[in-house]
């Protein structure tokens, strides 16, 4: 028995709203999903935690900056091409100290992945900042750059551009170090000025010690 052409088109009618409705279902879902993802979406963020000293000597300081990715969602995050720059604002200048990268990790659902940063510059050409490690109860850093983040399903670039003000806790460890120094220095060379040049000719330390020396020994008298 032959289906008629008026069953035939019916059918195909049939097929079309059927086709037609669940398109229609799919597109309705992926735009909720979209505008409710502001709604279930957080984005991640960085946070410069802390700055502490790690180690100095009379030609270097070390610092390690603790920089951290929080995500607030309650499923994992994947960061990738994490690239920030680490930047200390003092006294209207601003010194490149650092660089946060790495190429892929993940943060926890509802949690934070801590990145250490170490920072070793020469004290002769940082000297403003060996200043500030010994005189200035805050630290105003910068992280300026970027990383892309991937929650569920969602996907985004993340830029960063913040400052963050921090606690100094190295104020009395640095000048007490300085001031052991400097009292070493007075004695092996019975008080006369450290900047002098030693014995070979080479002022070298002698001359890091005496910039060292005009602009510390205030801070240390007091």
């Amino acid at each position: 028995m032959q289906i008629s052409t008026d069953e035939e088109a019916k059918k195909k009618q049939q097929t079309l709203i059927a086709v037609g409705v669940v398109a229609a279902i799919i597109v309705c879902a992926v735009i909720g999903v979209f505008l409710c993802k502001d709604m279930f979406f957080s984005t991640p963020t960085v946070t410069v935690e802390s700055v502490a000293l790690s180690d100095i000597t009379l030609q270097e300081t070390t610092l390690t900056v603790n920089v951290i990715v929080g995500n607030k969602n309650p499923v994992g995050a994947t960061v990738t091409n994490l690239d920030i720059d680490l930047l200390w604002n003092y006294k209207g200048e601003s010194y490149n100290i650092g660089n946060v990268h790495d190429d892929k990790f993940t943060v926890d659902a509802n949690g934070n992945t801590s990145i250490p940063v170490p920072v070793t510059f020469k004290n002769t050409q940082m000297l403003p900042l060996v200043m500030a490690a010994t005189t200035e109860d805050t630290f105003n850093i910068t992280a300026k750059g970027g990383f892309d983040a991937e929650v569920f399903i969602f996907k985004t670039h993340v830029p960063v551009d913040e400052n963050y003000l921090i606690e100094n806790t190295m104020k009395d460890q640095i000048a007490g170090t300085f001031k052991s120094v400097l009292s070493m220095i007075f004695a092996m060379t019975g008080g006369n000025n450290a900047g002098n040049a030693d014995d070979n000719g080479d002022n070298s330390q002698g001359g890091l010690l005496s910039g060292i020396m005009t602009k510390i020994q205030d801070y240390i008298q007091k």
